[in-house]
């Protein structure tokens, strides 16, 4: 039932405010039936969590859609604002070693071509954990743990 649904993200929106990922579920949820109202709830998500980029592009989407080209506009300059600001480093796919400069070769697990962009705080944001390595792709993605290690061979 599409109303139990919206109801239950409105109770856990309510008990996490603090949560960028549940309002930009919520927002999804509710551009299906009133996009105005997933415009309000993007533009909050945004303010708590500017480089949130998901909901930066669902709202782009809604401002095409919409066919407002002042506010498309003010958007995309705030995301180019905010890209600007973001810290962009290189991240090893296999072992999770970052470093600012781009590497073929990961120098702490030596594996080849691992390298992904990782987007991560924006400037002046400080670094929670830093001696840990960050996952590559978020939390563990089941489809991606069955891969095999690539080799290490020349």
């Amino acid at each position: 039932d599409l109303d139990a649904l919206a109801r239950c993200l409105d109770t856990l929106s309510a008990e996490r405010p603090e949560s960028a990922q549940l309002g930009l579920a919520r927002a999804r949820f509710v551009g299906r039936r009133d996009p105005a109202r997933a415009l309000e709830l993007l533009r909050q998500v945004i303010a708590n969590a500017p480089s949130l980029l998901p909901a930066r592009r669902l709202l782009g989407r809604l401002l095409l859609a919409k066919d407002d080209a002042g506010a498309l506009r003010a958007e995309y300059e705030s995301l180019l604002g905010t890209l600007d600001e973001m810290e962009r480093s290189y991240r090893c796919a296999r072992c999770g070693h970052t470093h600012q400069e781009l590497f073929w070769r990961c120098p702490r697990c030596h594996a080849w071509d691992s390298v992904r962009v990782a987007w991560g705080r924006r400037t002046g944001e400080s670094q929670v954990a830093s001696d840990r390595p960050a996952l590559p792709f978020g939390p563990v993605d089941r489809r991606l743990s069955s891969r095999r290690p690539q080799s290490q061979a020349l």
